[in-house]
């Protein structure tokens, strides 16, 4: 029998009073700021560094990861960005998280800024308990650290 890691979803919202064209427009500068991100780069996809922990919460669980920025799709009242992360060091013992960043007009002036992704869970059941004790906590500290960042150098 294969063994296949069990994926386990991850969500976070927050809403800016910020009108949905204007956080459009501050987005790419925003993504920058927070990973470190050459515009260049950001355009293309390529694996880019970040520092990508639960913040305040957790901090000696902070690590260091490979991040991918897919191709954006922008629509009429929503922008989307794919992303992608994985740890630098020793893939194997840490999750690996697949997500969009989505920004949508929610009102003329205010805008949704929402990250919804899955990581997987390493090492089978062992795993999955360590996951189900503390992993998804860090996960979901992990999420909401990076949309309240994006939210508040949206306001900015």
């Amino acid at each position: 029998m294969v063994w296949h890691p069990r994926r386990v979803f991850v969500t976070y919202m927050s809403q800016v009073q910020v009108p949905f064209e204007v956080a459009v427009q501050r987005l790419e500068p925003v993504l920058t700021d927070l990973g470190g991100w050459a515009h260049e780069a950001y355009r293309s996809g390529e694996l880019l560094r970040a520092k990508v922990g639960p913040g305040r919460t957790v901090p000696m669980l902070a690590k260091t990861v490979l991040m991918e920025i897919g191709q954006t799709e922008r629509h009429l009242d929503t922008f989307a960005v794919p992303i992608a992360w994985r740890a630098s060091g020793a893939a194997m013992l840490f999750p690996e998280m697949t997500a969009e960043l989505r920004l949508v007009r929610a009102t003329e002036n205010i805008t949704q800024i929402r990250l919804a992704g899955s990581y997987s869970v390493p090492f089978g059941s062992l795993g999955q308990m360590f996951d189900d004790a503390i992993l998804h906590k860090v996960a979901e500290s992990t999420v909401e650290n990076f949309v309240t960042r994006v939210a508040d150098a949206l306001r900015k």
